[in-house]
């Protein structure tokens, strides 16, 4: 791996997070510079795995860094996906799916692959999640 290669750090730290090894993703993700422009804000990162070892106040102060960044021109939509996600982990189901449907109504990132992102996962027992399936519409088949 390229010592610097942002994305592929970012991954380093996700595979770390969903395995449980906490510890190890905060020291990977804090590596994470710039903090913008990629597939998820470090903020996010940050912000996910410091809720999952049980320090809210640590992980609301990551939201509320993404909640400046939505505040300044022109990036109120752009982080719309990055909240969405952690408004998901924090149990904000509401306002989740306020944040997925913006991100999804101006295509912002990954967006438009919601269904398959583990991060969704418990929005998908929700009948707004239905209203979402919709507009993502059918999963054309791929013949291989």
């Amino acid at each position: 791996m390229v010592p610097n290669h942002r994305a592929a750090l970012e991954n380093k730290g996700w595979i770390a997070a969903f395995q449980g090894q906490y510890r190890e993703a905060l020291v990977i993700f804090e590596q994470l510079e710039p903090a913008a422009g990629y597939r998820l804000n470090r903020a996010t990162c940050l912000g996910w795995v410091h809720f999952k070892m049980g320090d809210q106040e640590r992980a609301n102060h990551y939201l509320q860094e993404l909640k400046m960044l939505e505040e300044q021109p022109g990036q109120a939509v752009g982080v719309s996906y990055d909240l969405a996600i952690l408004h998901t982990c924090f149990g904000n189901l509401d306002l989740a799916f306020q944040y997925l449907e913006t991100a999804l109504q101006y295509q912002i990132g990954d967006s438009m692959i919601c269904r398959g992102d583990p991060f969704f996962e418990p929005l998908h027992a929700h009948a707004r999640f239905e209203k979402i399936e919709a507009f993502l519409g059918e999963m054309p088949e791929i013949d291989f």
